[in-house]
């Protein structure tokens, strides 16, 4: 029944969230900052270092990673993104968060230069 379906998509929610907790807090310690969600399908994370959230966007794209800018939400420049956990598998969710914390790296060493 429906009851039965939400409480499971909701067990499901909070494992996948807690696991994205776990990817990031490995690969985004010193790159962004980022609130525990209480529900929902996402986490909103902040950069520490200012970057071009477009050019990251374009490479991100390249690299198979969807990203949300957070400007898009807000029409600011706000250096935040909006990270799914609701649809990627661990691995999936791993491999996309490893890339995109290169990706950022490159972008903020060469914004330094």
């Amino acid at each position: 029944n429906y009851t039965t379906y939400t409480k499971q998509l909701q067990q499901k929610l909070l494992q996948r969230r807690n696991m994205a907790l776990t990817v990031l807090n490995e690969y985004f310690s010193d790159l962004g900052t980022w609130n525990v969600p209480k529900g929902g399908f996402y986490i909103w994370v902040t950069l520490r270092k200012r970057i071009s959230m477009e050019i990251l966007f374009h490479k991100a794209i390249k690299k198979g990673i969807l990203l949300n800018p957070g400007d898009i939400y807000d029409f600011n420049p706000n250096h935040s993104l909006r990270i799914s956990y609701a649809y990627l598998n661990e691995k999936e969710f791993t491999k996309g968060i490893q890339d995109l914390a290169i990706l950022i790296k490159h972008l903020s060493k060469n914004n330094s230069s």
